[in-house]
């Protein structure tokens, strides 16, 4: 299985990078690959998006189930899609 990992120094408040995560539908605007984003469910604590993706000329469309806890984190869990499997985690922390 596959692992990535990343971390980042950002000017921006936890709650502001939580924000800019948690807005599916714009990933378009700043997510070079996806070509389009779907939010297909909300509650209060989640939501289910589908992300297509346009990369290498090839186009694959994903489901995921977001859970927020905001402003901390977001995890994110596989729905549909090409993979086998695929899970994610966003954390915000502010170190200052």
């Amino acid at each position: 299985m596959r692992e990535l990992a990343r971390s980042a120094l950002v000017p921006f408040t936890p709650a502001q990078m939580f924000a800019l995560v948690a807005d599916l539908e714009r990933y378009p605007d700043f997510v070079p690959w996806v070509s389009k984003a779907q939010v297909l469910e909300r509650g209060d604590d989640y939501v289910i998006g589908r992300l297509e993706m346009h990369r290498s000329g090839t186009r694959e469309a994903f489901t995921t189930r977001n859970t927020m806890r905001h402003p901390e984190r977001i995890d994110m869990q596989l729905v549909e899609g090409p993979f086998k499997t695929l899970s994610g985690l966003w954390t915000f922390e502010d170190i200052a």
